[in-house]
């Protein structure tokens, strides 16, 4: 006894039923996907340095390679383990290249901002400088990122200094001066960056860390900026 043949019009509503599941299902899963990268990236933000620190300073190279591989280990919470370690060996300052040289092991080809593999002619060091810088009120580019002004600073954890960049920056009330806003071609604030786990601009120690710009000079600072531009707003 052969089977029925089923009609077209029964197998075209089974292929739409189950087009209309799998579209759900997918729906899903990236909503999913979603909330969970924004509960990461909010603990990533909002964790205390110190916290992060004691969770994480006893960890080994590859434990902490497999971290930042599955999204464990946030971008801001490897930083602040790199320069907690830096900081141990050079007390008496270190520069962005020693820095990316620790992170590009531990990175092991991974873009820092993105999670996918670099391509082929990616600036990977320029890319973990930047985030160091943002992540320094020193930094010009904490206060202006592709040109826009940001006169509290980036809303990203604070834990690196550099004084003498600070100064620099200040002696040109923070306006833009190729290559001195993040410090990358000034020699002599090169090799004076610090890592400091409880840094807070309310209670700012300009002795230690060098002064912080008012939001009055930002805003001067910020006019003839080009909203946008890649190539001058990070600095």
């Amino acid at each position: 006894m052969s089977l029925p043949i089923p009609n077209n019009t029964i197998v075209a509503n089974l292929r739409e039923e189950r087009r209309l599941a799998m579209a759900i299902r997918a729906r899903e899963d990236r909503a999913f996907e979603v909330r969970d990268r924004r509960v990461r990236r909010q603990r990533d933000e909002n964790t205390p340095v110190g916290d992060v620190i004691n969770y994480l300073k006893n960890l080994n190279m590859g434990e902490l390679q497999r971290g930042v591989s599955n999204g464990d280990i946030g971008k801001h919470w490897i930083m602040m383990v790199v320069g907690h370690h830096l900081e141990r060996e050079r007390p008496d300052g270190w520069s962005c290249d020693d820095f990316t040289a620790i992170m590009l092991r531990i990175l092991d080809g991974q873009n820092i901002w993105t999670k996918a593999p670099n391509y082929e002619d990616y600036d990977f060091s320029a890319s973990i400088r930047s985030l160091v810088y943002e992540m320094s009120p020193s930094s010009m580019q904490h206060y202006f990122k592709y040109g826009k002004c940001h006169g509290n600073g980036l809303d990203t954890p604070i834990c690196f200094v550099n004084k003498d960049l600070a100064n620099k920056n200040n002696e040109y009330a923070w306006t833009k001066v190729d290559g001195v806003g993040t410090g990358r071609n000034v020699k002599e604030v090169k090799r004076s960056w610090h890592f400091v786990g409880d840094l807070d601009k309310l209670a700012w120690n300009p002795h230690l860390y060098g002064p912080l710009p008012s939001v009055e000079q930002l805003m001067e600072a910020s006019e003839g900026r080009a909203v946008g531009d890649r190539a001058w707003g990070n600095v």
